[in-house]
């Protein structure tokens, strides 16, 4: 550890109780606790091959072996269902396998050949289930949805997922699913659906070696996941799970804020109070937002948070970009600010916003693809070189078209039939008419769009949409693609921000935090209140605002949600009196000020 330890990490450590769940605060070292009461053990005699450790994710997984050595099991939920169900098929001489996605697809396919009443249901709404777009789409559909109805419900539900045009008749999908699962099992296969479900019946029919099981992490189970831990904790002496119900916040991905009375025997309740990221200012934030009374324990004297209203979203951006401005002139490190949002939408916004002013970002739901830019860039640049000639289009001959259209696909690199070319030769003229640099650049951006799609499908398409779209705001600055690639490549060459959903950001931390968008109907989301089901969304704020280790800025300004095409205006209900009597109330003029003289002088900031 870090720090000496605490008299609760030392009692978690070194107790001797069977079923202990372990609630700990945000930030106060439940994974160091978790490898501690490991090594204790170790150093008591246990061997290793005794012990169990369960996670959530690959990523989590790498970061127990790196702490803890690979002599002992550490494994997802799914990895070791998957496990269970390979042991029991080679110990009764049967093959299962688990089908690989080409399996999976050639299998769903197969589901759909039959004429169902579904499929022409699906055709009167303009989908096509034969496609390999909307078999892909259903097969990514059925993975998220784990096999479970009421969270494929819930993911057809949300009209910015990528299943919404699945919404009218999920119900009359069921039956499909059903088919699909019985082709799996008669050709052997399970899918990463049916790992955890056929790995729990798999459990009861062998031997499990472990003595010891542990899960980082168990807010974020699913149903399914939990009903394997119930059988695996009835199977092993010694259970322990850590997590912090606070950050439940995955009930649209089949996470379920689980009653650990229901999952396991009888389990003591051990807390972690204390939090060695929050300062104690942040921690009476927390308090505050979460209704608890000193439920979380700061660790050190800080700024107070601060808060900010702008009038329009517009000018909420340009106030980060004061923020942000204002953080690094005092010494702040790019990587050491983060500024979250609730949706995607909002984050690129923000971004556009903050590479206007010169300020490189990185979008944590987007990897940056900057081979797509440098294609758009170059037939940027072969609008421009060929302007006069490419006007006169109706000049052209065969042999100068056949120049530009193989240009085209020397510059992309990708390969289409003559039909294809020819559209995009028509995007080619149009664009030169465009009357400014900027249109320029997006009818480059057209043109690549329509070639990328039409040669490789959706996925790539929209994946270079997001990278392109990043410049779309920037690009009237320059008159010329040379000088549009020298800002990019200058501003890549900067160490970025960090953008990112409240999602995305749960297990991350940084000094500086800004939370955009603190609205009603943002945070929390409108869908939500709707439903009258708004506490994942307290969760949800109470994970953003406890990722900060010196400072959170909480901006409030209208919220407009294209796809629903609502407006909200009116500040979170989350920031109640005493919230807003914990922050300094910063005048949006005032921001740039404030923010540099908080990072070179903190004391000021300290109540």
């Amino acid at each position: 550890m870090q720090h000496p330890p605490t008299h609760e990490q030392i009692a978690i450590i070194k107790t001797r109780l069977r079923a202990v769940v372990v609630s700990a605060v945000a930030g106060s070292g439940k994974t160091e606790t978790l490898c501690a009461r490991v090594r204790h053990l170790l150093a008591q005699g246990v061997g290793p091959h005794d012990i169990l450790i369960l996670s959530f994710s690959n990523k989590a997984v790498s970061v127990l072996h790196r702490k803890l050595g690979r002599s002992i099991r550490i494994s997802t939920f799914h990895a070791l269902g998957k496990s269970l169900v390979e042991q029991r098929a080679s110990f009764n001489g049967k093959k299962i396998k688990i089908a690989t996605p080409r399996q999976s697809l050639l299998v769903l396919r197969a589901a759909i050949t039959k004429k169902t009443a579904v499929r022409d249901q699906a055709m009167k709404l303009g989908i096509d289930l034969r496609t390999k777009f909307e078999r892909q789409r259903l097969f990514k559909f059925l993975c998220d949805g784990q096999g479970n109805p009421s969270l494929l419900r819930s993911l057809a539900a949300d009209a910015e997922s990528p299943y919404s045009a699945y919404a009218s008749f999920v119900d009359q999908l069921l039956p499909l699913v059903k088919r699909y699962n019985e082709l799996l099992r008669v050709q052997g296969l399970i899918d990463y659906g049916a790992m955890l479900r056929r790995g729990r019946f798999a459990l009861a029919q062998q031997p499990l070696p472990y003595t010891y099981l542990f899960v980082d992490e168990y807010q974020d189970m699913s149903g399914a996941q939990a009903r394997l831990l119930s059988a695996l904790s009835r199977r092993t002496e010694n259970v322990m799970i850590f997590g912090d119900s606070r950050q439940a916040i995955f009930g649209f991905a089949g996470g379920i804020r689980q009653n650990m009375e229901h999952v396991l025997d009888g389990p003591t309740t051990m807390p972690l109070t204390r939090s060695f990221r929050l300062t104690h200012q942040t921690a009476a934030l927390v308090n505050a937002v979460i209704g608890g009374r000193n439920a979380v324990i700061g660790n050190g004297n800080g700024m107070r948070p601060s808060l900010t209203t702008s009038a329009t979203a517009v000018s909420m951006e340009n106030e980060i970009v004061t923020i942000v401005e204002g953080l690094k002139t005092g010494g702040i490190a790019a990587t050491e600010i983060a500024i979250l949002a609730r949706t995607k939408a909002q984050l690129r916004l923000i971004e556009q916003a903050l590479i206007t002013a010169g300020h490189h970002a990185t979008p944590a739901h987007s990897a940056a693809l900057p081979a797509h830019t440098q294609k758009v860039l170059s037939i940027f640049t072969l609008l421009n070189r060929n302007a006069n000639e490419l006007a006169q289009q109706q000049k052209l001959s065969a042999l100068q078209r056949r120049f530009f259209g193989q240009k085209l696909l020397k510059i992309t690199q990708l390969s289409v039939d003559r039909k294809v070319l020819n559209a995009c030769l028509r995007h080619l003229f149009s664009g030169v008419l465009a009357p400014s640099p900027s249109g320029r650049y997006e009818a480059a951006t057209r043109l690549y769009l329509y070639l990328l799609r039409s040669a490789t499908g959706e996925r790539k398409q929209t994946e270079a949409t997001t990278e392109l779209g990043r410049w779309a705001a920037v690009s009237e600055k320059f008159r010329t693609s040379n000088a549009l690639r020298a800002f990019i490549s200058k501003l890549r060459a900067q160490v970025p921000v960090t953008l990112s959903t409240i999602h995305a950001a749960k297990g991350d931390e940084w000094d500086h935090v800004i939370v955009a968008g603190v609205t009603d109907g943002s945070i929390p989301f409108y869908r939500e209140i709707s439903r009258g089901d708004i506490e994942e969304e307290r969760r949800l704020f109470y994970v953003a605002v406890t990722r900060a280790r010196t400072q959170v800025h909480l901006i409030h300004a209208p919220f407009h949600h294209a796809p629903s095409k609502q407006s909200f205006s009116k500040p979170s209900r989350f920031l109640t009196p005493t919230v807003r009597n914990l922050c300094k109330a910063i005048p949006p003029e005032s921001t740039s000020a404030i923010s540099s003289s908080s990072s070179s002088s903190p004391s000021l900031e300290c109540s």
